[in-house]
């Protein structure tokens, strides 16, 4: 590139070309879970053998469906469940990342960021477990379109998830709607079986 020699102007010579590789953009991964469970997560043991309790418990399932498909890329730090309890809120315990959010097995965009999850609408449901399987169920969430606790009829989000009691009860999400009613469609008995939605979390740039 340098100190080979000096030529003039007028004599034709070749031309390096170096290639500018794309820049990818990061995005967020988002899927259902293969199997239903009630709303009773007090004792959770995960695939580690440690014990988790409510939100936490719901987390660490998230966590081991991840590993358990191979879902862990270099830049993923873990994976939240989309979930409120009666005291903290979905919104409170997850990054608001403004970047894409993606419906894993066939990267559709669901929102553009975390303005655009939180609005009301998505652009496309969140239908797709985490080997890719189409799925058309309800999922417990206990929280609104704006990640907020879902408070209307006072309902103990199944005893902050540690009751499968008939009594106790939860809002539910629903995989086939891209409205709000993807996070809070109706509400259903602990006793009940439903999925749930798990969110990646990213180290950004």
């Amino acid at each position: 590139t340098e100190n080979s020699d000096i030529d003039q102007c007028g004599f034709p010579r070749h031309i390096y070309c170096v290639q500018q590789p794309d820049i990818v953009q990061q995005r967020i991964r988002v899927f259902v879970t293969s199997d239903r469970y009630d709303g009773n997560f007090a004792n959770y043991i995960d695939r580690n053998g440690i014990s988790w309790t409510g939100l936490a418990a719901i987390d660490a399932l998230c966590e081991d469906y991840a590993a358990s498909a191979n879902l862990n890329r270099p830049d993923t730090i873990g994976w939240k469940a989309w979930a409120s309890d009666t005291t903290t809120a979905m919104k409170d315990r997850y990054p608001h990342y403004e970047l894409p959010f993606i419906r894993l097995a066939d990267d559709v965009q669901i929102a553009n960021g975390w303005t655009d999850l939180t609005d009301g609408a998505l652009e496309a449901p969140i239908n797709r477990d985490e080997r890719g399987a189409h799925i058309n169920e309800k999922v417990w969430t206990h929280t609104r379109f704006d990640g907020s606790i879902q408070t209307a009829n006072n309902l103990d989000a199944c005893a902050d998830w540690t009751s499968n009691s008939p009594e106790d009860k939860a809002w539910r999400g629903d995989t086939t709607l891209n409205d709000a009613g993807w996070t809070s469609s109706d509400i259903k008995s602990c006793f009940d079986k439903s999925r749930i939605y798990c969110f990646e979390m990213i180290q950004t740039n």
